[in-house]
């Protein structure tokens, strides 16, 4: 979700919406406090206590890089926890893919790049 504050500067904004299988909703909740960071999310796993969303993670107003997140909520869309993660200081890093074993484990693609000038 993306929204854009007085003065015209885009905050991207990690969110959840739950519908049911009428496609109403049954709840929205955003997870990013713009004041601080900023966050995308993209996929998606189920698991049998809530959901785990992967995406990535900036500070508000730095030009430092961009960390892997993950961020794991309840049934109910309440966030359980947020981690974020990065493969080598000074790269931007992505969560781009999850994947859930029949053991329960879970599978998570990183995607970490750096800009060469």
């Amino acid at each position: 979700m993306e929204y854009t504050k007085r003065g015209g500067q885009s905050k991207s904004i990690a969110g959840f919406i739950k519908m049911n299988s009428l496609k109403d909703t049954v709840f929205t909740r955003l997870y990013t406090d713009t004041n601080l960071y900023w966050e995308t999310t993209g996929d998606i796993v189920q698991l049998p206590n809530g959901y785990l969303l992967s995406g990535e993670h900036g500070d508000t107003g730095t030009t430092s890089h961009v960390l892997g997140m993950l961020l794991k909520i309840d049934t109910l869309g309440n966030m359980l926890w947020r981690r974020t993660y990065t493969k080598n200081v000074g790269e931007d890093n992505v969560v781009s893919s999850l994947s859930v074993l029949p053991d329960g484990r879970i599978l998570v693609g990183l995607m970490s790049q750096k800009v060469v000038s």
